[in-house]
């Protein structure tokens, strides 16, 4: 797709929700795209300022309409691009009635919810629901840039999920180089912005603020997807149990290795070192990183270290951000022919 000319116009659905509050505030910097509509059905017409108040004064030019209005729009605007910024199961049928109405078909879009991310016959099982719109599946590349850009063709998006993309950076690279036995596991920790924006026992401040908790262990619905992502063979082993953390933004993630007979533990480091080598969001650190150099940003941050046979590797993201629509604009420069930092180079606040 052609990077000429002016500014394209940005629709995003799910107006009140936290990714769709991210990517307006990453958007509005953006040198060629401008979000122009914002699609809430329970607030039509309520100003952006209501719906997103951190953005208060910074794109008053931003409509609200409800979904109606916004197909109105679409297609009057086949040059505008779309964000689905929904809960999972969602956005399938928003991309079912876009592709009815002929809306689909070349339009970029990426969607941020699980409803692309796996097979029709795995829903059932990992979200509780078989999928509204099957037939849609295969026409959507599932992306995470620095491990997938290269076989991605479509216009239409599936970014990856918060923990499937701090799960598989810290994998891929030991991964890759085959240093590593059949048998990964996972322990990650994210906090409560990543259970969305909608008020639920999981983020009320009183219950949350102190408290520490696993959640969904072995069975957490990241994990087909990561096998997905990480082409993993059936015989390879992978448990992933992920935790509730005291903190509003961020995972840290931890991988556990043994490593094949014969690979020597400098080789492990190296292998992250330089899968991050030529990565603009990708950050090598000689140490285990932290979370407060990475909210804000859409930087992921990785380290690794081995002892004898005994191997772990750490990748460090926002979860808002490189997690979801940090990402999500990464994967929107990448469909548009655009330099695929445009817009995410701001380093993020300190402290947070």
């Amino acid at each position: 797709m052609s990077a000429a000319g002016s500014a394209l116009p940005l629709v995003v659905f799910g107006a009140r929700s936290y990714t769709a509050g991210e990517l307006l505030r990453l958007a509005a910097g953006h040198p060629r795209l401008r979000p122009a509509v914002v699609v809430s059905q329970s607030a039509p017409g309520a100003c952006l300022d209501e719906l997103q108040p951190h953005l208060a004064g910074f794109l008053p030019e931003v409509r609200s309409l409800d979904a109606a209005g916004a197909f109105a729009y679409l297609a009057e605007r086949p040059d505008a691009a779309v964000a689905l910024c929904v809960t999972s199961g969602e956005a399938a049928p928003l991309a079912a009635r876009l592709d009815a109405e002929g809306l689909l078909e070349g339009r970029p879009l990426v969607d941020l919810t699980g409803d692309f991310r796996l097979d029709a016959a795995e829903y059932p099982r990992w979200y509780g629901w078989a999928h509204p719109a099957p037939a849609l599946l295969e026409r959507f590349d599932y992306c995470l840039p620095e491990l997938h850009r290269e076989r991605c063709r479509s216009s239409l998006v599936s970014n990856p999920g918060c923990f499937a993309t701090a799960v598989q950076l810290a994998c891929a690279p030991a991964l890759r180089a085959g240093l590593v036995e059949p048998d990964l596991r996972v322990a990650a920790v994210t906090g409560s912005s990543g259970s969305g924006a909608r008020e639920r026992p999981t983020t009320h401040h009183p219950a949350r603020a102190h408290d520490f908790y696993a959640y969904r262990p072995l069975v957490h619905q990241h994990t087909p997807e990561v096998r997905r992502g990480l082409g993993l063979a059936e015989e390879v082993a992978l448990a992933l149990v992920v935790h509730s953390a005291p903190l509003v933004r961020g995972i840290s993630a931890t991988a556990f290795f043994r490593l094949r007979a014969g690979t020597e533990p400098e080789d492990f480091a190296r292998a992250y070192r330089e899968f991050a080598a030529g990565e603009p969001f990708l950050r090598y650190e000689e140490r285990p990183p932290r979370l407060g150099g990475v909210v804000g940003t859409n930087q992921a941050r990785l380290a690794a270290t081995a002892r004898g046979r005994e191997a772990v590797a750490f990748c460090c993201i926002d979860n808002l951000c490189r997690g979801a629509s940090g990402q999500a604009l990464q994967n929107l420069n990448r469909v548009l022919g655009l330099p695929e930092t445009l817009g995410l180079l701001a380093p993020g606040p300190f402290p947070v």
